[in-house]
Formats: structure tokens, C-alpha cells, sequence
């Protein structure tokens, strides 16, 4: 007898083992299910032990419970970082083409000053980052490209986030 709802939860999973830190929106949005239903699926996949939420700020990530043993902290504070679409982006474009300033980075993405401050920041604190004056401008680049580019490499963007840089994302790890 199959139980009621196992298709969708066996989707959800499969979708939260091949997106870890994903967000219930995310979730919703790929999976085409009502927001109750996919919450509904995350919670029940937690109460069996084959996914583990993460509260960050402002929102709950889903990792799978298995395949991996155990995530470092600072795997789960990458991964989350990536999960947001400025920050993965910012963390490409400095793979890709070196150290940039902030006004380099807004113009190339086509972000905010704000927006662009606040992820470096997020970045920075997290040790993807280092900010280091050149005269009178702070370029960003990568503290550890190669431990970047090895996390990125284990990384699977959504769709939707990479869409703007699947060339680069190519390039990079092709």
C-alpha cells in the first residue's frame, strides 16, 4: 500500500539532496506545490531524520540528514551564503575576473550599492572574502579561491539563480 503524499515528500527530498540549504520557497516555486504542502513535506522529512533544517537569519535551509555525515558549520554557512542569488553571484564574478571594487561589482550585476555593501559583508564574515585598499579604492577578491572553487564545484545553483551565469559557471568549473 503506498501512503498518501509519499510521491511529492520522495520529490521534495530528491530536490533538497540535489539543492542543500535550500529554502521552503524555493522548494514551492521548482516543485510547483502549494506553500502549506511543501511545508507540510519539509517538516514530515524532518520528524523522520532525512533532513535537517538550519535557522539563519530570516530563514529556515534544508540540508539532507544522510549522504553526507555531518556538515562542517562552515559548510552550511557557505552553502547558505550561495543559496542567496547576490552573494553566489558576487562570489562568481570574483572567481572569474579577480579583485573588484564595490562600484565595479553593483555595475556588473547590476545591484544596489546597498545590496552589493551588505553581501560583501555577509561574505566577509563568513571568510569567502577579504576586502585590501589599492590607493585609494577596496578591492574584494576571494580569501582562498581554491577552497572557493572546491565548494562551488560540490555546489548545484537553482536554476533560476544561475540562469544570469551559466557561461561563467561553465568556465569556471567546466
Amino acid at each position: 500500500m503506498t501512503v498518501p503524499g509519499a510521491e511529492v515528500r520522495g520529490q521534495v527530498l530528491a530536490f533538497v539532496q540535489r539543492y542543500p540549504g535550500v529554502h521552503v520557497r524555493a522548494v514551492e516555486r521548482e516543485l510547483h506545490l502549494a506553500s502549506r504542502l511543501a511545508a507540510y513535506h519539509l517538516e514530515q522529512l524532518e520528524d523522520e531524520g532525512r533532513v535537517q533544517c538550519v535557522h539563519e537569519t530570516g530563514f529556515s535551509r534544508y540540508f539532507p540528514a544522510v549522504g553526507k555525515p555531518r556538515w562542517s558549520k562552515a559548510d552550511v554557512e557557505f552553502l547558505c551564503l550561495m543559496r542567496r542569488p547576490a552573494a553566489l553571484r558576487i562570489t562568481l564574478l570574483l572567481a572569474a575576473q579577480g579583485p573588484l571594487g564595490r562600484l565595479d561589482l553593483g555595475q556588473r550585476l547590476d545591484l544596489a550599492r546597498a545590496s552589493v555593501s551588505y553581501h560583501l559583508g555577509q561574505l566577509s564574515d563568513a571568510g569567502v572574502v577579504v576586502g585590501a585598499l589599492d590607493g585609494r579604492k577596496k578591492l574584494y577578491r576571494l580569501a582562498d579561491p581554491e577552497q572557493t572553487l572546491g565548494r562551488l564545484a560540490n555546489f548545484t545553483p537553482l536554476p533560476d539563480d544561475l540562469e544570469p551565469f551559466d557561461a561563467m559557471w561553465l568556465d569556471l568549473l567546466g
